[in-house]
């Protein structure tokens, strides 16, 4: 685990910590990406609605969720871990080494009331960022939506830098969202 000291407004301590996700988490992970997705993803020049968003994330049953989650938490390659504020799940990473020592976010959440506020993306960004290279990675990319200007803008803090447009565009039955490729090249890694 480790552990930042950060400060609030308040003046009082608050103990932010990096963990590996864990079966315990599986509940608050599910709520905390939902409200996640909710504030993310709609898009009125897209007709994605947030209704339509509502709809495509009660799809699934929460049973189904949970079963999935606990699926992903038996992956060895894909590595998962949360982000907690006084014990509260406030964001989650996931990050792989794939072939040829490339790195990839392959998700990274933080809940809507704790985006913005005391660096908690960064400091999850900052910890995987730090365990590629320890496993070896030499670039790092993430696949972002292409209207996400707020997590853009948040990859290019950390020097990622446009490659390409992704050609298949991730489809939700009753919306598609366009998604773009980003690129962090080994040379240009810097903590934030």
């Amino acid at each position: 685990m480790t552990e930042y000291p950060n400060y609030s407004s308040q003046k009082h301590k608050k103990l932010v910590t990096i963990e590996p996700l864990t079966e315990e988490d599986i509940d608050a992970l599910i709520d905390l990406k939902h409200a996640s997705w909710v504030d993310t993803y709609p898009n009125p020049e897209l007709g994605i609605t947030v209704a339509m968003i509502e709809n495509y994330l009660n799809k699934t049953s929460r049973e189904a969720k949970i079963k999935k989650q606990k699926l992903l938490l038996e992956d060895k390659i894909n590595k998962r871990h949360i982000l907690r504020v006084d014990r509260e799940l406030a964001g989650v990473i996931g990050f792989k080494l794939k072939d040829q020592n490339i790195g990839q976010i392959s998700e990274i959440y933080l809940h809507p009331d704790f985006i913005g506020k005391g660096g908690y993306g960064s400091k999850l960004m900052n910890f995987a960022i730090a365990e590629l290279q320890k496993l070896g990675a030499t670039s790092i990319f993430v696949e972002v939506a292409e209207y996400n200007l707020r997590a853009i803008n948040f990859y290019k803090k950390f020097n990622f830098e446009f490659t390409t447009k992704i050609p298949k565009a991730t489809d939700r039955g009753d919306f598609i969202i366009p998604k773009i490729r980003m690129d962090l090249r080994f040379k240009s890694i810097q903590a934030i």
